[in-house]
């Protein structure tokens, strides 16, 4: 099926390759512009101004009929939907009242050494089941779709154990199966988050029992870090590492993010 969208206002986010600095500013805008859909890919965008071309009408303009309908945009914007790929969809509970102490000037670390932050969600969602988890996600799924976003990673992290961090991916695995092509959802192991105080040298007991249970449920999951110094530690992150790649030399790289830490 042939679908045309004439009049539309195009952000193509052209260019050769990944966009740095300034360069994100530039969004590749065509003011005015027709597009041709087949099949569910986009096979050209013309501006609207070449329609007078020989060559355009010979190649490129079919006109319309029942099987290639047509919509006017009008001059509305037509863009590409958005790609998360950071967040934390599957999850149980709620932080509002740490949105407060932030307007009062509290730090995260500061929060954290109250009893919030990572580990609050933490005991959430340890009390939660695999089915709160997975309704709870599904909504998330359907906001996400309907504010533009197509494609979407989301990660584990708040179990803080073997039992609750497969909970999780199970919840989110469950839903990924379920949801049509769009959007997609890409879940992921983040396994070095946050470090559970009530337990004696935690990032331990994380590489070498919940790393490998994750493998050999979730094969060829991808496995993440977060480097801060109130979560894990470079040594800690290169630990997982380092267990990861023999497990799946493909996917079990970590990839870490780090704030504060040089490695």
């Amino acid at each position: 099926m042939t679908l045309h969208i004439k009049n539309a206002r195009v952000l193509t986010m052209g260019g050769p390759g990944a966009k740095r600095g300034k360069a994100m500013g530039d969004i590749g805008v065509i003011e005015s512009a027709d597009v041709r859909i087949e099949n569910g890919t986009i096979i050209s965008v013309t501006p609207t101004n070449w329609r007078s071309s020989a060559v355009f009408r010979r190649s490129t303009w079919m006109g319309y009929s029942a099987d290639r309908p047509e919509i006017d945009a009008n001059g509305r914007v037509l863009m590409p939907a958005f790609v998360d790929c950071h967040t934390h969809a599957c999850f149980a509970g709620d932080r509002l009242n740490e949105w407060d102490m932030k307007l009062k000037g509290a730090a995260y670390l500061d929060i954290l050494k109250a009893g919030g932050g990572i580990m609050s969600t933490v005991r959430a969602v340890r009390a939660a089941s695999k089915g709160d988890l997975a309704t709870d996600f599904a909504w998330s799924q359907h906001y996400f779709e309907r504010g533009g976003t197509l494609h979407f990673e989301v990660k584990s992290g708040y179990g803080l154990s073997t039992a609750d961090e497969l909970k999780m991916l199970r919840a989110a695995w469950e839903v990924t199966r379920k949801v049509p092509m769009e959007p997609r959802i890409t879940p992921t192991a983040l396994l070095g988050h946050a470090i559970d105080p009530d337990v004696p040298a935690f990032a331990a007991p994380t590489i070498n029992e919940t790393l490998p249970a994750v493998h050999a449920e979730f094969l060829g999951m991808a496995v993440v870090a977060f480097c801060e110094k109130a979560a894990w530690s470079p040594a800690a992150c290169v630990g997982l590492s380092g267990r990861a790649k023999p497990l799946d030399p493909q996917t079990g790289a970590t990839a870490t993010s780090s704030h504060r830490w040089a490695w």
